[in-house]
């Protein structure tokens, strides 16, 4: 064909719309090259793109559609032309035109009344045919107009609790792929991997028994990381089972299983700081109001600094035996400003604080002390939090920055030096012999150091995929939880099904308790689908979890361990084990896991000189 034309186009939509009124094959065939492609469903490359009209034409017009109305745009709503787009380098055209007709999926199913309103990419061959036909449409059903737009042929899956997918067949998948608020095109690809391995699956068979695609979708949502556009929505979904809002804005209720790993930081923190000579020490939270002095009137204090350096200048350093004095503390830092867009952990009007002050005798000291303290800082990222960190200079700060994959890096701590003026204006000094051996008093060199409960969030955010947090094992609130899968044979009401149970629940609490020593474990003997607590620990970040089956003997199970970091496969291949070497295998595979995290640390480290960002604030 020389030209595609304006013509040439309109008359190709009139002869389809009357072979498709007339239900004619011949006529249909001869707008369409014998290798033509039809794209029904994009998104569907198996089910939804036909080779060959032919083949399309007979399996979902033919004898399935009737009493076809039809009308092209072009002549007859738009004479400017507007619904015709030509591309004549391209032998391309973009079409519209709407239809109105009855159809049925299958000789047993009645007569629906449908109408169509298409768009149609038409791209032409040197003949004048049509090698590639791709429709898009909005449709409404008549018999279901209150429901919303709908194409009876498309067969799409639905939405919500009543409408299942047929590729996800298991609850726990199509519950974890909701939560996940996924895109279409994510959740199209989810879908079609879940199709495509499910031949392999279906011969070889797992332990969830019908919820064959676990791996597949856990794996996939595993490996998906949250976009620029929902990062914070994600955020907040992830940790709904830390914290919980509370009555007051900004203000929020750290849950236990919140609390705990910050508590896990701050212990690790406190004895790392005590062989740095670091003591406890605590302040009043309230004052005076400060137009009424003599009221018995009280407001929150704001900064510690104005009391505590008036306090050591009176009584608590006086000369050089008094020196280095280094104090710290845990506080919850208040404020009464009000904080636009809070997030837990990140930014709130109350956030959990390791304070620290140092008062040394020079500036040197003070820099090689604070060096110490950072270091504390970034051994506690690398070695509990798996944290890769940078350090940001700027005039008298350094500030530890953990490297969130995709979103930049957020600040979890800080060192300070403060200098001597502030001491010379809170005349805190000490005593010391000069050159001459005479007795002088010289001011001290101050400084400070904080970490704050960021270093929660920075976990989260550095680890963390659609299933949820993925917490390292040593701060993890539970780094194992036993599942029993139990048979629904094994549930029935005879002696023989109860001994079965029986025996596979007490073999769950004996692995608990040869763990509680030093591991924090749990049995999930909840009476639920394994596959609705495999999704809930999941979802919780839960290191390790076993599930268990009954093997041969009272104290023999079928074990299969599944590590959080690589949700869909298993650690280790199934393996009959007594609770003893059930335990000891426990333990070996969770410090594995710690060692891959650690390997795989989130981030490459920014460099030094590099602006200061806090991508969380600008979020």
């Amino acid at each position: 064909m020389p030209s595609l034309t304006r013509d040439h186009a309109i008359d190709w939509v009139v002869r389809y719309g009357k072979a498709w009124k007339e239900q004619s094959v011949p006529g249909i065939l001869g707008l369409f090259t014998e290798d033509g492609e039809y794209v029904e469903r994009p998104y569907d490359p198996e089910n939804g793109i036909y080779r060959g009209i032919e083949k399309y034409w007979s399996t979902h017009i033919q004898g399935r559609e009737r009493n076809v109305e039809f009308k092209h745009f072009p002549e007859e709503r738009s004479p400017t032309g507007d619904d015709l787009v030509l591309d004549d380098a391209m032998a391309t055209a973009v079409v519209k035109w709407e239809a109105r007709f009855e159809v049925r999926q299958s000789d047993e199913k009645p007569w629906k009344t449908v109408q169509f309103l298409q768009i149609a990419k038409l791209r032409f061959a040197p003949d004048g045919r049509v090698r590639h036909f791709e429709e898009y449409w909005h449709a409404r059903s008549f018999q279901h107009a209150a429901k919303g737009l709908r194409d009876p042929r498309a067969r799409r899956s639905r939405c919500g609790e009543k409408r299942k997918d047929p590729m996800l067949r298991s609850s726990c998948c199509r519950e974890a792929l909701m939560e996940a608020q996924l895109g279409p095109f994510d959740r199209e690809a989810l879908r079609l991997q879940a199709r495509a391995a499910q031949p392999l699956i279906d011969r070889v068979g797992l332990a969830y028994g019908e919820r064959t695609q676990v791996p597949v979708v856990y794996n996939a949502l595993s490996k998906l990381k949250p976009s620029d556009a929902d990062f914070v929505e994600w955020y907040r979904r992830v940790t709904s089972h830390l914290v919980e809002e509370s009555d007051m804005k900004g203000i929020p209720i750290v849950r236990p299983s919140g609390l705990f790993v910050w508590d896990q930081l701050r212990d690790a923190l406190r004895r790392q700081l005590q062989t740095l000579q670091a003591q406890p020490f605590a302040l009043p939270v309230t004052e005076h109001g400060a137009n009424e002095p003599s009221a018995e009137r009280y407001v929150m204090r704001g900064a510690a600094e104005p009391l505590l350096y008036k306090v050591i200048a009176r009584s608590w350093v006086a000369s050089q035996r008094d020196l280095p004095l280094i104090l710290s503390r845990d506080v919850v830092a208040v404020t009464d400003e009000t904080v636009k867009r809070p997030l837990p952990f990140v930014r709130s009007r109350e956030m959990h604080v390791q304070e620290g002050h140092a008062v040394h005798s020079t500036e040197q000291e003070s820099e090689i002390f604070l060096q110490k303290v950072m270091d504390v800082y970034q051994g506690l990222c690398r070695d509990l939090l798996c944290l890769r960190t940078s350090i940001r200079s700027d005039t008298g700060r350094k500030t530890l920055e953990v490297s969130i994959p995709r979103h930049g890096g957020m600040e979890v701590a800080a060192v300070k030096i403060v200098g001597s003026q502030m001491a010379e204006d809170f005349k805190m000094t000490f005593c010391t012999a000069n050159a001459s051996g005479g007795a002088v008093n010289r001011a001290c060199c101050l400084s400070s150091f904080s970490a704050t409960s960021r270093l929660v969030a920075a976990a989260i955010c550095a680890h963390g995929d659609h299933l949820g947090c993925v917490w390292p094992p040593k701060v993890a609130p539970l780094q194992v939880v036993i599942i029993p899968l139990i048979r629904s044979q094994d549930r029935s009401k005879d002696d023989a099904g109860r001994r079965s149970v029986q025996q596979i629940l007490e073999w769950c609490q004996e692995v608990t308790q040869q763990l509680a020593s030093d591991t924090r474990a749990k049995s999930d003997l909840e009476d639920e689908t394994p596959g609705k607590k495999i999704r809930h620990w999941i979802g919780r970040g839960v290191p390790l979890l076993l599930t268990v089956q009954l093997a041969e003997g009272e104290q023999l199970a079928n074990v299969r361990m599944t590590a959080r970091d690589m949700p869909g496969v298993e650690a280790t291949p199934a393996f009959v084990a007594t609770p003893s070497v059930a335990a000891h295998e426990t333990r070996r595979q969770l410090e594995e896991m710690h060692r891959r995290l650690q390997q795989g640390m989130a981030g490459d480290g920014a460099p030094e000189d590099e602006q200061e960002t806090d991508d969380m604030a600008k979020i």
